[in-house]
C-alpha cells in the first residue's frame, strides 16, 4: 500500500517540536538560575556595602566620642584650675586686708607711745626715771604689737584652714559632677556602639 505523502514528515516534526520545547525549558531554567544568582550577588553586595557603611560610621562615631571625651576632661581641668586661682586670690586678698589692719593697729600703738613719751617728758625731770619710764612704755608697746601680730597669725591660720576646707569641698563636688557626666557619656557611647554592632549582625555579613 502506498504511503500518503507527508506522513513521514509529520513524525519528524513531532520529534523536532518536542526537542524544541525541552530546549526552551532548559533555556528558561538557565535564565532563572542566572537571574537568581545575579539577585543573590546584588543582595550580597548591598549587604556588604551596608556593613562597610556601618563600620565606617562606627569608627567615625568612636573617634568623635573620643574627641568629645578629651574635651570634657580638658574643660574640667581648666575649670578646676580657675577655681584654684580664685581660691588663692581670695585668700591673698584676705591676708592683705588683715595685714593692713595690723599695720593700722601698730600705727595707733606707736602714736599712743609717742604721746605718752611726750607727756612724761614734761612731767618727769629726773633723767634716769624718765629713761626707765620710756623703756617700760616701749616694752609695753612692743608686747602689744607682738600680741596683735599673733592674733593676726591665729586668725589667718583659722581662715586659711576654712578656705582650704571650702576649696576641697568645691573640688570634690566638681569631680563628682564631672564623673557623673563622664559615666553618662560613656553609657551613651556604649549604647550607640552596641546599636551599630547589632545592625551589622542583623545584616548577617561580616
Amino acid at each position: 500500500k502506498a504511503k500518503r505523502p507527508g506522513s513521514m514528515n509529520r513524525g519528524s516534526s513531532k520529534k523536532k517540536s518536542g526537542a524544541t520545547l525541552a530546549d526552551s525549558k532548559d533555556t528558561a531554567d538557565g535564565i532563572r538560575r542566572l537571574e537568581k544568582q545575579q539577585e543573590q550577588e546584588v543582595e550580597a553586595l548591598t549587604k556588604k556595602n551596608q556593613v562597610d557603611s556601618l563600620k565606617v560610621e562606627k569608627i567615625h562615631k568612636s573617634e568623635t566620642f573620643e574627641h568629645e571625651r578629651k574635651q570634657m576632661k580638658e574643660s574640667h581641668d581648666v575649670f578646676k584650675e580657675c577655681k584654684r586661682e580664685a581660691h588663692n586670690q581670695q585668700f591673698t586678698a584676705y591676708e592683705q586686708y588683715q595685714n593692713n589692719e595690723v599695720l593700722e593697729e601698730t600705727k595707733k600703738i606707736q602714736n599712743k607711745l609717742a604721746e605718752q613719751i611726750k607727756r612724761i617728758s614734761t612731767e618727769i625731770k629726773d633723767k634716769d626715771e624718765l629713761a626707765r619710764k620710756k623703756q617700760e612704755l616701749e616694752e609695753r608697746c612692743d608686747r602689744e604689737i607682738i600680741s596683735k601680730r599673733r592674733q593676726l597669725e591665729n586668725t589667718q591660720d583659722i581662715r586659711r584652714q576654712q578656705l582650704i576646707a571650702e576649696h576641697k569641698e568645691q573640688m570634690k563636688l566638681l569631680d563628682q559632677s564631672y564623673l557623673k557626666k563622664i559615666r553618662e557619656f560613656d553609657e551613651n557611647v556604649q549604647s550607640v556602639v552596641e546599636h551599630l554592632e547589632a545592625e551589622i549582625q542583623k545584616i548577617g555579613v561580616v
